[in-house]
C-alpha cells in the first residue's frame, strides 16, 4: 500500500481563475548593427486561465504535476485576447495560496517567456530568447502591467 502510494501521481484542482492580463509597458533591447540599442516594445493584453483536467491541449504539462505543502503544481494558458489558445501556449505553473484557499501568486516558467501574475494584481512577462546566429540576436524584453479576475 506504501508503495502504491509513493508512486501515485496527485493532481489538484487549481485554486486560481481567468484572468484578464493588460501590459501597461513593454522595454528591453534590439540587437542592430553588432550591438545591443534600447528599444520600447508594443504591449498587449492576454487571457490568462487555469486548464482543466478534460483539456488535450494541457496533456503534456499534466504530466509533471506534482504538489507540496506550500505551493501547488498546475497548468495554465497564457494567449492574446482574440485568439484561441493551443498546446504550445500551455505551461508548468506555480501558485502560491493565501491561507490555502485561493491563489495570490502565479509562477509560470514558460521557455524564453516566464511571467508571474497576481490574479487582480500585477503582472510582469520576460522574453528572453536564446536565438543568435551570425549577426543576428532574438529581442530581449520585459513587460509590466496589471490583472483583473473575470470569471471564477
Amino acid at each position: 500500500m506504501a508503495t502504491l502510494l509513493a508512486t501515485a501521481v496527485l493532481t489538484m484542482p487549481t485554486l486560481a481563475a481567468t484572468s484578464l492580463c493588460v501590459e501597461d509597458a513593454a522595454t528591453g533591447f534590439n540587437w542592430e548593427n553588432g550591438k545591443w540599442v534600447q528599444s520600447n516594445f508594443f504591449t498587449a493584453s492576454y487571457i490568462i486561465r487555469p486548464i482543466a483536467e478534460s483539456e488535450t491541449i494541457g496533456r503534456y504539462c499534466r504530466e509533471a504535476i506534482a504538489e507540496s505543502s506550500d505551493k501547488r503544481q498546475a497548468c495554465y494558458a497564457r494567449y492574446e485576447v482574440g485568439e484561441t489558445p493551443g498546446s504550445s501556449d500551455v505551461t508548468q505553473c506555480t501558485e502560491f495560496p493565501l491561507n490555502g484557499t485561493e491563489t495570490n501568486f502565479v509562477r509560470c516558467d514558460k521557455a524564453y517567456a516566464p511571467y508571474n501574475f497576481e490574479p487582480s494584481g500585477e503582472f510582469t512577462l520576460t522574453r528572453i530568447n536564446a536565438l543568435r546566429a551570425d549577426d543576428y540576436r532574438d529581442s530581449l524584453a520585459i513587460a509590466v502591467g496589471k490583472c483583473s479576475v473575470v470569471a471564477p
